[in-house]
């Protein structure tokens, strides 16, 4: 009742905003490519013990069921609880499910014990659980993608041992060109290596020297086309930053601008292809927007690549944050241009998604610009922008969503906006769930 009434107060205070027209639904968004990762959490580590496992009377049934609910939970994992599942995988209900397994046989299982007890803070456990199955895991006829992190497991233990080291970098390709049950999980291949990139033994400041090489070996290996370009295109913008350097740019030398150049003209090549293999996927066209600010706008408008992008997945939060830096005033954009942006998230109103938050984000992006500051929070249509974001997750309160924590920030952005009697209202509503 509390929570009903705490919304509905709230949209007493809203000032009426014209409708916008609908957002036409994107082909994906992060829910689908959080079921594509539970999905094959689940073939991974489910359907593996089915065929292969070290089974038991014992433990079948409790064995089946841990590792049901630890493909949910990687599934879920550090996503925004927007996205995450109703499956409770807490920790409450995870570290009895670990510990009811200590007499199981199977080495999967049991590297999964381990991974909880980490999640847990239990280092003794994690430390003895880890050191026991993980190499049976990395010898035994695993999927590559299980057989990979548990060597790497072992080897952040060990981290000055070079022989774990390499145990974890010799199976980084063949994650990459293990058997795949669905198209999506491409995305997720291309997620995970551009994850783990900087877990591979690499001179200093030169990141995308092995990596290349890396592609090469998965290129000799017909590896999925769509998969090296997009990591070919990602590991070039490595590259150009590695021959140009942090500095500004008057501290540059020709051979960091030449070595620049070319590198940026290899992303734009793999980029493109990568999108004319699969224009539906976001990765490639949001790729494109980083090659084009570097190319300071030259070829193409980055608008058209965000749109391509987003209008792939509505969600794909790195096509939002480097429009945004397009967007500026540093990059040659402007203060309008970014509010315009921020306009823009928050009338999507896909409150299914983080999108109408993000507007906030950029709000603050703004403040850090031309020593703004909060000045921002007081420009004419700011606060009928944050309004409409948080009210939206509001009415009715959006799935998974912390309603305290949602309002609380209201409260904070009517008060930098000025909106004094609004903030007032908010916290007093809030009393002690002040979030």
């Amino acid at each position: 009742m509390r929570r009903f009434i705490l919304t509905a107060l709230l949209l007493t205070a809203s000032v009426a905003l014209a409708a916008d027209p609908a957002t036409k639904p994107a082909t994906f968004t992060n829910h689908d490519v959080v079921n594509a990762r539970i999905a094959l959490g689940r073939h991974t580590l489910l359907d593996t013990y089915n065929t292969d496992g070290v089974h038991s009377p014992q433990w079948d049934d409790k064995a089946k069921a841990f590792l049901e609910l630890m493909a949910q939970r990687f599934g879920d994992a550090n996503e925004d609880s927007t996205y995450c599942t109703d499956v409770d995988t807490s920790l409450s209900t995870m570290v009895p499910l670990a510990d009811a397994l200590g007499k199981c046989g199977d080495p999967l299982v049991n590297y999964c014990r381990a991974i909880i007890y980490k999640d847990s803070g239990d280092s003794e456990a994690y430390t003895a659980t880890i050191n026991r199955w993980a190499p049976k895991v990395v010898a035994g006829k695993y999927p590559a993608l299980r057989r990979y992190y548990a060597a790497a497991a072992l080897a952040r233990l060990s981290p000055r041992n070079a022989e774990l080291a390499k145990q974890r970098d010799d199976l980084f390709l063949p994650m990459l060109l293990m058997p795949l049950p669905d198209p999506i999980d491409r995305r997720l291949m291309v997620a995970y290596a551009v994850d783990n990139w900087d877990n591979m033994q690499t001179p200093a400041g030169q990141k995308s020297v092995p990596r290349g090489a890396l592609i090469d070996q998965l290129e000799a290996q017909k590896g999925d086309p769509w998969i090296i370009a997009v990591l070919r295109g990602t590991n070039a913008i490595t590259a150009a930053w590695e021959s140009r350097g942090n500095g500004f740019a008057n501290t540059v030398t020709p051979a960091g601008w030449a070595g620049f150049g070319k590198s940026i003209a290899l992303a734009r090549q793999n980029f493109q292809a990568a999108y004319g293999m699969e224009p539906t996927y976001p990765e490639a066209a949001s790729g494109m927007i980083t090659v084009c600010m570097a190319e300071s706008g030259q070829a193409d408008d980055p608008r058209v690549w965000f749109d391509r992008a987003i209008g792939a997945q509505i969600d794909y939060m790195n096509a939002w944050s480097g429009y945004a830096q397009v967007l500026q005033p540093r990059w040659g954009g402007s203060l309008p241009a970014m509010m315009a942006l921020a306009s823009e998230a928050a009338a999507t109103k896909r409150y299914d998604t983080i999108v109408p938050f993000y507007a906030a984000t950029v709000l603050l992006m703004m403040t850090k610009e031309n020593q703004a500051g909060d000045t921002v929070y007081r420009r004419r249509g700011v606060w009928d922008i944050l309004l409409n974001v948080y009210d939206g997750y509001l009415d009715p309160p959006a799935k998974n969503i912390n309603v305290q924590w949602v309002a609380s920030y209201r409260a904070v952005f009517a008060w930098k906006c000025g909106q004094f009697a609004e903030a007032l209202r908010t916290l007093i509503i809030l009393g002690e769930q002040v979030n």
